[in-house]
Formats: structure tokens, C-alpha cells, sequence
């Protein structure tokens, strides 16, 4: 039985490689030509099959042949790990949350507790960028901090209070590694929003130090259409009068221009970068809960 089982999984596992190459994906143990910019997936039996399942690979395109991926399913069938490709097995594929369903699950729980909550494999990715891993990484693909300030950026009005949930593996809980990871996500917000201070500062400091010049340069540019709007009016050549309104209507527009750009600097520009200082300096006095995650809760 064993034997007819190894047999299954072997043709299986030929017609999915057969599948994918024609889509355009490596696999197996082949080498990449210097041409070729397809994805390589190495898939060394229908075990690996599944983790690209699970990892959330269902979508996968190929450069020419649509959608590739979802069309295997017929072939995994119900299989997952520890269990077996009989012929009564029909358990699903599992896919990740979509990305609106994830952005709405996040901004509910914000709106509805005032909890902002980052899965990390270990405390230390608070503040430093994870590695990338092409399968089965659970979390997101940057720091805690940069995925915190990214939900807070998005919200319509920033509350005087809230608190960072942050979910670790079970094997990489340390209450001392927490404590340590909780001051240096504390220093790093406080210098993030102190940079971006300093670059609000700087965006409105200069809209007003061009303003006093551009004043100047656009007086002088309505100057100059006034009088060619002035003696175009007053002139009987049709040809000439038509290019001085030309050059009147230029010299207006880059009046209003050259004065609007200074304007919206002072008044605009540098709310933005206003707008992060005031997350990050929000997140620097958030209430930080670290709680265990077991491997099998996502």
C-alpha cells in the first residue's frame, strides 16, 4: 500500500512540475539561465507542494499563462501534512486573509479597542527589519514599529492614547528580551518623530524664506502682463495684439504660479511629515503588551 501511495505522489508531483515549467516556474534542481527572471520554486516532493499552499501561494501567475497555481488543487487534493491522499480526504486550501480583509481586521480593532497588534517571530523586529522568507513567514515584512505607524497614519483622527499588542512565538518569549525591545522601540519612535519634526520644520521654514522672492518675482511677471494686456488693447494689428494677450496670459499664470508654490509649502506641505512626528511621538508613549502566540494560532 505504502509502495502504491509513494508511486501516486510521484506521478502527482510530475504533473505539477510539469505545470508550473509551463507557466514559466523553475523547479526541481534546474538552474536558472542567465535570461530567464521566472520564479524558481524548488518542490522536492508533494509535501513541499502543500507549504506553498499554506504559505499563501495560491495566486501565483506565470508571465503568459494566467493564473497556474489554483488550477493544482485537483492534483494536492485534500493532502496536508500528517495526513493522507485518500480518497475520502477533501480538506480545503487554506489561503491568507485578502488585503482588504486584513486592513479592515486592523482598523476594527483599532477603532473598537484602541489596540494596535503586530505578529512577530521575536521582540527584536520591534525595531529591526526581519529577514526575508519565501514561505511560511508569518507577520509582516517590516519592523513593528514601521507596521504600528503605518496602521496609525491611515486613521481619520489620532487618539491621546493606545496600546502596540505584540504577539511572539511561544519558543521566543523572554520577558527580559521584551523589556529590553520595549525601551528601544520607545527610543527609536521618539527619534523618528523627532526627524520628522525637523522635516516639517524645514518644508514650512522654507516656503516662508521664498516667500519675500517670490512676492518680488511675481509682482514683476503680472507686471509684465498688465502692460502687454494693456497694449495689445490698444493696438489695430490683429497679429501683434493677439501675441502680446499670448504673453499677458503667461506672464498671469506665472505670477499665480510662482507665488503659489512658496504659499503651499508654508501652509501644506509640511503637514505630512507634521502628521507622522505626531504618530511616532504617539507611539512612543503607547502602552506596549507583549502575550505568547502558539505556533498553531494563525
Amino acid at each position: 500500500m505504502s509502495e502504491e501511495r509513494a508511486a501516486t505522489d510521484t506521478d502527482k508531483l510530475a504533473m505539477v512540475k510539469e505545470r508550473l515549467k509551463a507557466a514559466g516556474i523553475t523547479v526541481g534542481s534546474e538552474q536558472r539561465n542567465a535570461d530567464d527572471h521566472g520564479t524558481i520554486l524548488r518542490l522536492s516532493s508533494l509535501d513541499a507542494v502543500v507549504d506553498v499552499f499554506d504559505a499563501g501561494i495560491c495566486d501565483v501567475k506565470g508571465p503568459d499563462k494566467g493564473e497556474v497555481i489554483p488550477a493544482l488543487g485537483d492534483l494536492v487534493g485534500g493532502r496536508r501534512r500528517g495526513s493522507s491522499l485518500g480518497a475520502g480526504s477533501s480538506t480545503s486550501v487554506r489561503k491568507r486573509p485578502g488585503l482588504e480583509d486584513s486592513v479592515a481586521a486592523a482598523d476594527r480593532l483599532f477603532e473598537k479597542d484602541g489596540v494596535v497588534e503586530v505578529d512577530l517571530a521575536t521582540a527584536e523586529q520591534l525595531v529591526s527589519e526581519p529577514s526575508i522568507e519565501p514561505l511560511g513567514r508569518d507577520g509582516p515584512y517590516q519592523s513593528g514599529a514601521a507596521y504600528a505607524s503605518s496602521v496609525l497614519q491611515s486613521v481619520r483622527r489620532l487618539p491621546d492614547q493606545i496600546t502596540v499588542r505584540v504577539a511572539l512565538n511561544t519558543e521566543s518569549f523572554d520577558e527580559r528580551t521584551n523589556a529590553e525591545a520595549e525601551l528601544a522601540f520607545r527610543d527609536y519612535c521618539r527619534f523618528r518623530a523627532e526627524d520628522a519634526w525637523r522635516q516639517a520644520a524645514t518644508v514650512r521654514r522654507t516656503g516662508i524664506r521664498q516667500l519675500p522672492r517670490a512676492l518680488a518675482v511675481s509682482a514683476a511677471a503680472a507686471a509684465v502682463a498688465a502692460a502687454c494686456g494693456s497694449v495689445g488693447a490698444n493696438l489695430d494689428g490683429k497679429t501683434a495684439a493677439a501675441l502680446l494677450y499670448v504673453v499677458a496670459g503667461i506672464g498671469a499664470i506665472a505670477s499665480w504660479v510662482i507665488i503659489w508654490l512658496p504659499i503651499e509649502q508654508w501652509l501644506f506641505d509640511w503637514r505630512p511629515s507634521a502628521h507622522v512626528a505626531a504618530v511616532f511621538d504617539l507611539l512612543s508613549r503607547a502602552r506596549l503588551e507583549f502575550i505568547q502566540r502558539a505556533a498553531g494560532d494563525r
